[in-house]
């Protein structure tokens, strides 16, 4: 298999199915618009699955990390 380098300046990743907004910025459609969307999916579709793992450590579900996400951004919006 031969490998050509791209031309100088090319994008060196894969933008298939890639498009502009009405903006000009380029976006995969039908992504989440957020992590924070993506993750609240993930725990109404299923709380219970693993969603961190440590290695030789913890394990947290996506309920688990939900709730604790929830606990350290209340913590950040109160006033110090």
């Amino acid at each position: 298999m031969v490998i050509t380098p791209a031309p100088r300046g090319a994008n060196p990743f894969d933008d298939t199915g890639v498009q502009p907004d009405s903006n000009g910025v380029r976006r995969y459609p039908g992504l989440h618009q957020s992590l924070v969307e993506m993750l609240s999916e993930s725990v109404r579709a299923d709380p219970d699955a693993e969603a961190l793992v440590e290695v030789g450590g913890a394990r947290l579900s996506y309920a688990e990390l939900w709730d604790r996400a929830a606990q350290w951004a209340a913590a950040c919006a109160r006033p110090a």
